[in-house]
């Protein structure tokens, strides 16, 4: 069989953790960037990896994962979706979650929502202080311009001690993140950042920076073994940040 083949294929009888099954063959995600591979950037590129029944993609099983190995870690109560992935959506409410979503409703997006995610813009929601156990922005901020407001919100609405899990790309090469400057348009952000619609790319410095904001990053590791199995990215790391 052809590589394209080996990729497209669940030859290796890989089974989707969030809705328990396991596909025939995987769905293409992501798209063939140069600047991808030269600037080392995790979590993004063409990849074989959305489940044929629930949709779910690599960066969503990950997610779900690092939750449900770490129960201790994570008090179930209110936790906040933002721009939620409908898989995990679902699952968060079968696992005693008291869920909320919201998002901006950009045009363009693949998802549709119904009346049970609210509508706005992460930078300026009106949830009280430390009203959420949880906060999850699965690659989310790298679309975000002023994200300093958007995490200085995560920070407020979060309870001390609770986590927020804030999944970007970053680039493994570059010590200091990019912005794009007003002038670029869609071919520029794309040539430089990876994608078209993202406004940065992270880069390694990009924890320091949020743990001055008053986070502390939490170790969660996924094991090589559950990767392969669970059919997630290699080496993306879980991204967990705690309220001191």
């Amino acid at each position: 069989m052809n590589p394209h083949g080996l990729r497209f294929w669940n030859t290796q009888k890989q089974v989707c953790n969030i809705c328990e099954r396991r596909p025939w063959f995987w769905i293409p995600r992501g798209h063939q960037n140069p600047v991808i591979e030269e600037k080392g950037i995790i979590g993004a590129g063409k990849r074989y990896v959305d489940c044929l029944f629930c949709g779910s993609s690599d960066r969503d099983r990950l997610v779900f994962e690092a939750f449900k190995q770490n129960e201790a870690v994570f008090t179930k109560g209110n936790l906040l979706h933002v721009a939620p992935e409908k898989p995990l959506w679902r699952r968060w409410f079968s696992n005693g979650w008291n869920r909320i979503g919201v998002d901006a409703r950009a045009a363009g997006y693949r998802w549709s929502y119904g009346t049970d995610i609210l509508s706005g813009d992460l930078r300026y929601l009106d949830f009280s202080d430390g009203y959420f156990d949880a906060i999850v922005a699965n690659h989310v901020l790298e679309h975000i311009e002023q994200v300093e407001l958007a995490l200085q919100q995560i920070y407020r609405m979060l309870k001390k001690g609770g986590i927020a899990c804030l999944q970007v790309p970053f680039s493994s090469i570059l010590e200091e993140s990019i912005e794009a400057e007003a002038d670029w348009d869609k071919k520029k952000r794309e040539a430089v950042l990876g994608q078209r619609d993202h406004v940065r790319l992270y880069g390694k410095n990009f924890l320091q920076e949020w743990e001055k904001m008053g986070f502390e990053s939490v170790s969660i590791n996924v094991t090589p073994e559950v990767r392969s199995h669970y059919r997630m990215h290699p080496t993306e790391p879980v991204i967990i940040l705690r309220k001191k």
